[in-house]
């Protein structure tokens, strides 16, 4: 006869062993999934001391109060995070159908996280989708964690979010059945933009100028000291390199951004110029990005 083994402990670890909850079978919820990474994370830890690191990391958990101009943040709520080393899962449950306005509300999010690293010289990239996934304090997995993560490592390539497109069409699919989807589906168009790959990302500039639009110098303030970070993180890299390609799309992207937002096509201070940056002339073919640099 088997013997339980529960009698064979002793009164009080019995007592211990029946005050821990029991789990529950996991489900899936659907949710917006965001996976980011930052890059140059090994050069990163060896050069800055602990505090902008782990500052760094805290700002991935974070939403940003409007701009990326503004240093207050305040926590997630109710959506979960998971930090592990360089990498941030981001995870804002949908209900009621709500998915175009809570997919809006994270691109924002990391439009303004974006910027507000990238003013620090920390750039990151990453994959934005939605779907199913399982999320606790301790546990996360999901088909929606897995599209995130492969938007991020298979398609980025550079320092750019991209936006899943099976997510973005399922919100084109949606029908609009009042002003507040149709505003939220005109939000979204307005952060994202296409690359010459086809491929749609967080168009994080101009979503954190169109923030200060009533501000000029603030504007050219943002552009300028993105300029100089992206000078900065390319300044020491070899042109042969293979990381040297991500800092070229960045300076392009900084370029045409100037352009769109201050409607001029070089802004001197502002605009990255083949000076301030040797390999500039690289910029003048599209960038088409692999894992291996440019192709």
């Amino acid at each position: 006869m088997a013997t339980d083994p529960l009698k064979m402990l002793s009164p009080a670890a019995r007592a211990l062993l029946e005050k821990i909850p029991a789990v529950g079978a996991p489900v899936y919820e659907t949710a917006v999934v965001t996976f980011i990474d930052i890059l140059g994370f090994r050069s990163l830890v060896a050069s800055k001391p602990p505090r902008q690191v782990a500052n760094a990391i805290a700002r991935l958990q974070e939403t940003v109060h409007g701009t990326a101009a503004v240093d207050d943040a305040r926590p997630l709520n109710p959506s979960r995070v998971h930090a592990f080393s360089d990498c941030i899962v981001r995870v804002r449950p949908v209900s009621n159908g709500k998915e175009a306005v809570i997919l809006a509300e994270e691109l924002a999010d990391l439009a303004g996280i974006q910027t507000a690293l990238a003013r620090t010289g920390i750039f990151i990239r990453g994959g934005v989708s939605s779907g199913e996934i399982h999320s606790t304090d301790t546990i996360v997995f999901g088909p929606a964690l897995i599209r995130a993560y492969e938007m991020e490592s298979q398609l980025a390539h550079a320092p750019r979010i991209i936006v899943d497109p099976v997510t973005i069409q399922a919100v084109r699919d949606r029908p609009v059945t009042n002003y507040r989807m149709r505003k939220d589906i005109a939000a979204l168009r307005q952060s994202i933009r296409q690359a010459d790959d086809g491929l749609w990302f967080i168009d994080y500039l101009r979503a954190s100028a169109r923030m200060l639009s009533a501000d000029s110098r603030a504007v050219r303030d943002l552009l300028r000291q993105h300029g100089d970070s992206v000078t900065a993180a390319a300044a020491d890299i070899a042109v042969g390199s293979s990381v040297l390609p991500k800092y070229l799309w960045a300076a392009r992207y900084h370029n045409a951004s100037c352009a769109r937002i201050l409607k001029k096509s070089s802004v001197p201070g502002v605009t990255i110029s083949k000076t301030a940056m040797p390999s500039y002339e690289r910029l003048r073919p599209p960038l088409v990005l692999s894992r291996n640099g440019v192709v």
